[in-house]
């Protein structure tokens, strides 16, 4: 009895190196690739792959917006508000590409202008969202006064086609047929 009790033991031993080195082995392969280094921005998935940028695209396009080119200001707008998700820079990348007088790029400082306003789970609005709220609508409106369908369809969904037609005579943000900001607070978002 002693010898089986001898052989079973040292098989079991040795089993239990195996496994003990496989142990190891996972370990180690963990640690080795989760100190490697990862990337600063995040990765884009499914339908925004196209808007990801690199770090290096990042800073060659904030360059170019900064020396006037609206399409790169739009780009980095797309990536902070689709993969990176900084509403803040999403919107001052927006500004100064819809300072440029692009309709597409008035069109979407508009819309991430509306955003900010309505993503509050605030029941009344606040100043800061009225006023929002009334600069989203003047950069829509110049974008649709450019003919650019989207923002007239925007207007007319949002506001009625009696808005639209105002808003294509010329007139500015100040003839929204709007409430009064007191009357403004009271609505549920």
């Amino acid at each position: 009895m002693d010898i089986s009790f001898f052989t079973l033991t040292k098989n079991k031993w040795v089993i239990f190196l195996t496994l003990l080195n496989i142990a190891l082995l996972v370990v180690v392969l963990t640690l080795f690739v989760s100190s490697r280094k990862h990337p600063a921005l995040p990765h884009a998935i499914m339908g925004n792959q196209a808007l990801n940028l690199t770090q290096n695209q990042i800073l060659t396009l904030e360059a170019e917006a900064r020396s006037g080119s609206e399409i790169a200001a739009l780009r980095l707008s797309h990536f902070y508000s689709g993969v990176y998700l900084s509403p803040p820079k999403a919107i001052y990348w927006a500004q100064i590409a819809a300072a440029r007088g692009g309709p597409e790029a008035e069109y979407e400082y508009g819309l991430l202008l509306s955003y900010e306003k309505s993503s509050s789970t605030e029941k009344h609005l606040s100043d800061e969202q009225y006023k929002n709220g009334q600069e989203s609508y003047k950069w829509i409106c110049r974008a649709a006064r450019q003919n650019l369908d989207s923002a007239r369809s925007q207007i007319t969904l949002t506001y009625g086609k009696e808005q639209l037609a105002v808003c294509l005579q010329g007139h500015d943000a100040s003839s929204l047929n709007a409430p009064p900001l007191d009357s403004m607070r009271t609505l549920s978002i």
